[in-house]
């Protein structure tokens, strides 16, 4: 009975308790929640950060406010408006190239100083000539004077103007036409002074010289001399091209051909004087015995690419140590070498006897009669052909060649050459294998939107994950590593 009873007394009381215990933890529950003002805090926090982030990411990528130029009274100007080419595309052009000894103006009233006049010029055309490519050239003759004789310059003054019919053909009426300032106007000096070397050397086994009697006499005085040179080629560009440029704003070194007009609302296309493709060793000296100079002229119209990369390298030659040092010899023509006749070149023919181990040759004696020859045709890309022909290089200097003797630890560099080859192919796969991690990102991005568990992660949790993503991904751009590891780390987004 009392077993009995105390089961009784244990199923009574146990019912009496349920409602207490849940009503106990649903007070809990509510006592955990925060309130209203610690959700408005909370809220206001996340949005503080995250536009914290968003301005300082975007800080990165803002452009620099344009800075109001000021006058000398200190008051500021009104803003820079972009200006328009004086020539538009269709603009009927005429040509005048003068000769002259002085860089400032030709002298209008001598007729044998204008050489060539063009007036059937159309701005934008690439179909005229003869040739249908927008050029026209022309051949003359100069006579040399004795100022040029003696280490003197010649300049070529070209003009480029609109046709109009008030000025007449008068050497006055064409002076004003031509210095109007809506004249466009280039100068080249045509002569270039190369530093001449006189040594006295001979041919050892033949005991000749090729150098003259004169340079011979001078080479016992003097070791170098500065003397005038001629190039008998030169292309008169004239850009074709309607860009809006700024005065003030244009990049270097084409600002150095810009003009704006005084109203500042148009500028002159820039005259280019191309001699990029005259070789070094072309030039001939000028001296007492040359009496007659050839000129041949060319003009084409040139587009605004090509000629920032013909602005870029005339600007690197002129900074470069040669210039500088007044002294200009034959390794500047090994870069125009490579792309002759204005952009063409021949293809490279390459023997490759590179895999031919030197323990695999065979003597020649009086006892061979007869020998093997087996040829292989194979295209090589540019790539292998610069390996090829570095390898061959280091083979014709290397210390055995040099002395005439080839052995065998020759090989050994074929041998690790194969390795690397091995090396190579064990990179890229890796680089493979990183961009994988991407692929395998997909099904985990299709089930977290299905189960929208990224939804329920709280704001905390979701805001440390995104600033540690975000600074990963920072440090992984600025710590040196290879890019493919760098690409790697975006996976964590």
């Amino acid at each position: 009975m009392a077993e009995g009873d105390s089961q009784n007394n244990s199923s009574a009381v146990s019912p009496s308790n349920g409602p207490a215990e849940g009503e106990a933890a649903q007070n809990a529950q509510q006592a955990r929640q925060p309130s209203t003002a610690e959700s408005f805090f909370a809220i206001t926090k996340s949005l503080i950060i995250r536009g914290l982030v968003i301005y300082f990411i975007s800080s990165f990528f803002r452009k620099p406010q344009p800075t109001q130029d000021v006058g000398p009274n200190g008051a500021a100007l009104p803003p820079r408006i972009p200006s328009l080419n004086l020539f538009e595309n269709g603009t009927n052009v005429e040509m005048y190239v003068f000769l002259s000894e002085s860089d400032r103006n030709p002298d209008f009233d001598n007729s044998h100083a204008l050489i060539w006049k063009h007036d059937n010029l159309v701005y934008g055309d690439w179909t005229a000539g003869p040739y249908g490519d927008g050029t026209f050239k022309l051949s003359t003759k100069l006579t040399t004077t004795e100022k040029l004789k003696n280490n003197g310059s010649i300049y070529l003054h070209v003009y480029f103007t609109k046709p109009v019919s008030q000025f007449g053909d008068t050497p006055q009426s064409l002076k004003t036409k031509l210095t109007a300032t809506t004249t466009i106007h280039g100068v080249k000096q045509l002569n270039k002074f190369k530093r001449l070397k006189f040594q006295r050397t001979q041919n050892l086994l033949t005991g000749q010289t090729e150098a003259s009697l004169e340079e011979i006499k001078k080479a016992e005085t003097i070791k170098s001399e500065v003397v005038s040179h001629w190039h008998p080629n030169l292309t008169i560009n004239l850009v074709t091209d309607q860009t809006n440029w700024v005065e003030g704003s244009v990049p270097p070194p084409l600002n150095e051909y810009i003009e704006f007009l005084p109203d500042g609302g148009h500028y002159k296309p820039a005259v280019f004087f191309n001699d990029y493709w005259n070789m070094l060793r072309d030039y001939s000296p000028i001296n007492s015995t040359v009496t007659s100079l050839d000129l041949t002229l060319t003009y084409q119209p040139l587009s605004l690419f090509k000629w920032q990369i013909y602005s870029a390298q005339t600007m690197k030659s002129k900074w470069s140590v040669n210039s500088l040092l007044g002294d200009q010899d034959e390794p500047e023509d090994e870069d125009i070498e490579f792309l002759p006749d204005g952009g063409h070149y021949k293809p490279a023919v390459f023997f490759n006897d590179y895999w031919n181990m030197l323990r695999d040759y065979s003597p020649i004696n009086s006892t061979v009669t007869s020998l093997d020859l087996t040829l292989t045709y194979q295209p090589l890309s540019l790539f292998k052909w610069q390996i090829y022909s570095a390898q061959t290089m280091k083979s014709k200097w290397s210390v055995n060649s040099l002395l005439g003797d080839q052995d065998e630890p020759e090989d050994e560099g074929i041998k690790s050459m194969q390795l690397e080859s091995y090396h190579s192919y064990m990179n890229l796969m890796s680089s493979l294998f990183l961009p994988s991690g991407f692929i395998m990102m997909t099904p985990q991005l299709f089930i977290n939107y299905k189960l929208k568990s990224v939804a329920h992660l709280p704001w905390r949790m979701m805001s440390y994950k995104c600033l540690n993503t975000f600074i990963d991904d920072i440090f992984a751009f600025v710590i040196k590593m290879p890019t493919m590891y760098r690409l790697g780390c975006l996976r964590d987004g």
